[in-house]
């Protein structure tokens, strides 16, 4: 269960740094 939880955890923060990126990129487009 731990290792489950702290898989979900990296991939939540790697989703989350690729939403912040791709905001950026889109920011920087327009």
């Amino acid at each position: 269960a731990t290792n489950i939880g702290i898989a979900r955890s990296t991939l939540g923060e790697h989703l989350h740094r690729a939403e912040s990126t791709l905001i950026k990129w889109i920011s920087e487009d327009n």
